[in-house]
């Protein structure tokens, strides 16, 4: 099968498995698994997960109030609401049905506010965004994200190329991709589905090209050696 045709059905695969609900990967007969996906997806927090930017708050920020009971996001004490952008509350709901692992790299200098706002702000009527996170790494620091991503691979144990990140800031994206070699999704305007899905079918399709040029590598490797006899 030529290469184009491979690219194409793996695109094709990679936006099933993004819209298929979870129960359909542990099918043992006939369902598609999830090995394609990210073992671990990164989001920094303002402007990607949540809307305004901390350093935009007006002051007191805390104590916080939650908004319908968290679904409606976070009222602070100066009366201004944090909230997950539309697509990242569906993004993080998928994510934690899918049991698809997420952590946290910000730079934000608001670290007490941000975590009380993870735990604040909810994805539906159950969970929290701290929930959907559970015990991955979250990083709030204001050194690179380089730093952030070794960090997160040292406490979680997944590795750079398992993982992808989605990023507001194009300086973080190019420092983590290039130097670390991490799929990043650069979303200027906060996480849409647009960005999402995209970002999801590149990771699904790279991920492909690099298993078939494994197997080319390991079927190359076997005749060598039966060329030897």
């Amino acid at each position: 099968m030529c290469t184009r045709n491979i690219t194409k059905l793996l695109v094709l695969c990679a936006a099933s498995l993004i819209s298929r609900p979870v129960e359909s990967f542990s099918s043992k007969k006939g369902g598609a698994d999830n090995t394609m996906l990210p073992k671990l997806v990164v989001f920094d927090l303002d402007y990607t997960l949540w809307r305004p930017e901390l350093y935009q708050l007006d002051h007191p920020i805390l104590p916080l109030q939650s908004i319908k009971e968290g679904i409606g996001g976070a009222l602070t004490a100066s009366n201004e609401i944090v909230d997950l952008f539309p697509a990242a509350r569906r993004v993080l709901c998928d994510l934690h049905q899918k049991q698809i692992p997420v952590a946290i790299a910000s730079r934000t200098h608001l670290e007490k506010v941000a975590l009380q706002l993870l735990s604040t702000i909810m994805v539906d009527g159950e969970t929290s965004v701290a929930n959907v996170i559970g015990d991955m790494p979250v990083i709030i620091r204001g050194t690179s994200k380089d730093s952030h991503f070794r960090t997160i691979r040292d406490r979680s144990g997944i590795s750079f190329v398992d993982m992808t990140f989605y990023d507001n800031e194009l300086l973080n994206i190019e420092d983590v991709q290039n130097r670390l070699g991490v799929h990043s999704v650069y979303c200027p305007y906060g996480i849409t589905d647009k960005i999402w899905e995209s970002g999801m079918t590149d990771f699904v399709s790279k991920r492909g090209m690099g298993s078939k040029r494994d197997s080319k590598r390991r079927s190359r490797k076997q005749k060598n050696n039966y060329n030897f006899y």
